[in-house]
């Protein structure tokens, strides 16, 4: 019963978006929708077999669209097979953004026991199925790391819109009091891998809506 009314709320999510994408992002970026969502969903998962035969907890409020194996297998499908290229067993692998984790998976599966991913996710309900997915698949090579990524390590102010899929960190001079705002931990590549001691990265993966220049700047020493 639940599995089928969480189906008929994202069908009607998924029908406003392709019909009317404006009025799909004032839902979304609504200050009380987010209020409103975080209050009744922010709990519930679900698990969907991953094309690494992994469980994979998503949020099916937040996260409907990868509710089977094939939604996954054709959500942004260049990067699935960029990633299927190009990393390999032993790799160091740093996903920037990683949301509930389908990249980092990914990845995990392929570097084998040797390697290690590490994903950076500042998103609350994301970093919540993705610790569910790691205990459930006892995945050790997997290293979850709740922080935003940027230019410097510090604090920075991070925009909830859209909720899982869209928050981003924003300026002071593009604050909007329609959105939910708070301060997060940031946290720049350069100073996790020459102050904190941790790997350099073979792979990076970014995406952080649009904050991608910002990661770069906090990376150029690696």
């Amino acid at each position: 019963m639940k599995r089928c009314f969480y189906k008929i709320i994202n069908e009607l999510i998924l029908t406003i978006r392709r019909k009317n994408y404006r009025l799909f992002r004032a839902i979304v970026d609504n200050r009380f929708f987010y209020f409103l969502i975080s209050k009744l969903f922010a709990r519930q998962a679900i698990w969907v077999k991953t094309p690494e035969g992994i469980n994979l907890c998503i949020n099916p409020i937040y996260h409907g669209q990868f509710a089977t194996e094939k939604a996954i297998l054709k959500y942004e499908q260049n990067v699935r097979a960029i990633l299927n290229k190009i990393v390999k067993k032993g790799m160091t692998v740093y996903d920037i953004g990683a949301n509930v984790g389908i990249f980092s998976i990914l990845c995990s599966f392929k570097i084998s026991t040797n390697g290690k991913v590490f994903a950076f996710e500042p998103e609350r309900n994301n970093v919540r199925c993705l610790i569910k997915t790691k205990r459930q698949n006892q995945i050790d090579n997997l290293v979850i790391i709740e922080r935003c990524v940027s230019n410097i390590s510090g604090t920075k102010l991070f925009d909830h819109r859209g909720g899982s899929f869209s928050g981003r960190i924003v300026e002071e001079d593009c604050l909007s009091r329609h959105h939910k705002i708070s301060p997060l931990l940031s946290l720049s590549l350069d100073d996790f891998v020459f102050k904190q001691h941790n790997p350099l990265p073979d792979v990076i993966k970014i995406d952080v809506e649009g904050h991608e220049f910002k990661v770069i700047q906090g990376m150029v020493s690696i």
